[in-house]
């Protein structure tokens, strides 16, 4: 969010509806947007386990609203481009040698060395993201 950002959580094997609640939404997730106070929105990318009937269930319950978001829209979700910026990082460090225990602490390293900065910058742009989709009838921007 534009006040910060939650910690990384790195899901071993499959991410299905179940494991995203329990092990995303109910430890992090929840309780990041409950503290960001009324109003706060929770934005997913709309993969399978963010709409499993289990999760927007529990997020009904719970009064978590969630953003409506196209599921085709990567040029529009600032949280595309810090996983890029994730992914390049990690890349640069990475060998043929590390271990998948060394991996996971490089990617949680790496996403808390992220500037808040950036993150502000990234969901600032995103009335510039939309009007540049718009421009193209909903086709590839330059974001």
């Amino acid at each position: 969010s534009f006040a910060g950002m939650t910690r990384l959580v790195v899901i071993n094997g499959t991410l299905y509806a179940q494991r995203y609640r329990d092990e995303i939404l109910d430890p992090v997730a929840i309780p990041y947007v409950q503290n960001m106070g009324v109003g706060s929105i929770l934005q997913d990318n709309n993969a399978w386990p963010h709409t499993a009937r289990i999760v927007l269930e529990d997020l009904q319950h719970r009064g978590i609203q969630r953003m409506q978001w196209s599921s085709y829209s990567p040029d529009l979700n600032p949280i595309e481009h810090l996983w890029d910026q994730l992914g390049r990082a990690v890349r640069n460090i990475v060998n043929k040698v590390t271990t998948v225990q060394d991996l996971r602490q490089i990617i949680v390293d790496e996403w808390d060395a992220i500037p808040q900065q950036r993150v502000q910058r990234l969901i600032s742009s995103v009335r510039r993201r939309c009007q540049a989709i718009t421009a193209v009838f909903g086709g590839s921007s330059h974001y």
